[in-house]
């Protein structure tokens, strides 16, 4: 029961931190994009809408940061978790826990997609 509460306390401070360090990271990103684009010629402002370049700056880093970054660190505190979990579970009843491997085996290779021929696109 320690190891799961351990689990636990790993898995929010975990993602309190993967969501400080993905909002550091996207800020980091954000000053070196203007940066580098303050840094540009003026033929560069000249052809390019600032609309466009203020999107690059905000939007798109910001998507970045919490789309990809965010779930990525989410992914490996988890697993974390889950492998602490399976660990205490092993620890207190092997045989419960190889079922329950087992039972996660199965439903993961149950979800993968089975196709007997390759997806042809019309034309």
């Amino acid at each position: 029961m320690t190891l799961v509460f351990i689990a636990n306390l790993i898995n929010v401070m975990g993602s309190y931190a993967t969501a400080k360090l993905a909002l550091w990271i996207g800020s980091d990103l954000q000053s070196s994009l203007f940066a580098e684009y303050l840094a540009r010629p003026y033929v560069f402002h000249a052809r390019t809408h600032s609309a466009i370049l203020a999107n690059n700056v905000i939007h798109e880093t910001a998507r970045a940061t919490h789309e990809v970054l965010q779930n990525i660190f989410s992914l490996v505190t988890n697993i974390a978790t889950g492998t602490l979990i399976l660990v205490s579970v092993m620890l207190l009843n092997p045989a419960i826990a190889s079922a329950m491997i087992i039972a996660l085996a199965g439903r993961l290779y149950s979800d993968l997609p089975r196709r007997s021929q390759p997806v042809v696109a019309c034309r």
